[in-house]
């Protein structure tokens, strides 16, 4: 079953400044958003209203419905390989997209977080709170790429980095679980797929599909931790659009 799910992170002045005449503008072609919303009423009947009235004030506000709504609409609007540079110019940076297998490991490893930490089941998460995911599983890669992967130049820095932040969060208690149950189970996995001599063995990797956490560990702590330095210093929610 396929899934996609993506974060953003949001720029309130660029989306007042920017974004908002746009969406205003009642001579917008091919069609304005306000007709866009108005016959996609099934979806949510105050979209227009409310995304207008969000962005007014803060964008970080935001429905994760209201933004998907508005990333679908701006794709209608301008050709397909400028999206992603005209939604940087509105303020809404994609940092993450995860596709598939890789969607519902992330998202299982995510929800579980949430339920550890009390957070409501909310996809407009305080940057703090999102930290917590980026910091679980930059520590959960750091131990995979050393126990499975080669170490080269190019991961050295991500490693002491890495090494570093271990150092200072290793007594939080949803590390030292990570570190004493998460990882020894999901490296047991892997171990048991890469030693299994089924020719078919990789189309039979089951819920959460954790063994591609292991597997692709390397471009994840990667992308995660430029994840964690391109946030860490503004004042940004972080969006979830997860389609199932």
């Amino acid at each position: 079953m396929g899934r996609d799910t993506w974060f953003y992170k949001l720029d309130k002045i660029k989306a007042r400044e920017v974004l908002l005449p746009d969406l205003k503008d009642p001579h917008k072609l091919p069609i304005t958003f306000k007709k866009f919303c108005y016959d996609r009423k099934w979806i949510s009947s105050k979209g227009y209203e409310e995304s207008i009235k969000v962005i007014s004030e803060d964008i970080n506000q935001i429905n994760p419905i209201n933004l998907f709504r508005i990333i679908q609409y701006v794709g209608l609007t301008i050709k397909p390989l400028e999206k992603q540079s005209t939604l940087d110019k509105y303020g809404i940076h994609e940092i993450l997209y995860l596709g598939r297998d890789n969607a519902y490991a992330f998202m299982y490893h995510f929800s579980d977080l949430i339920i550890a930490q009390r957070i409501d089941d909310n996809y407009n998460i305080k940057q703090e709170l999102f930290m917590i995911f980026v910091n679980y599983i930059i520590i959960l890669t750091l131990e995979f790429v050393v126990m499975t992967h080669d170490i080269d130049d190019k991961i050295k820095p991500y490693i002491i980095e890495a090494n570093r932040l271990k150092k200072l969060i290793k007594k939080e208690p949803y590390i030292q679980r990570a570190l004493t149950e998460v990882v020894p189970d999901i490296y047991k996995q892997w171990i048991d797929y890469e030693n299994s001599t089924d020719p078919d063995k990789y189309n039979s990797i089951e819920f959460p599909y954790d063994y591609w956490i292991c597997e692709l560990a390397y471009g994840f702590l990667i992308h995660f931790i430029e994840i964690k330095n391109s946030i860490k210093k503004e004042n940004t929610n972080i969006i979830i659009i997860d389609s199932i």
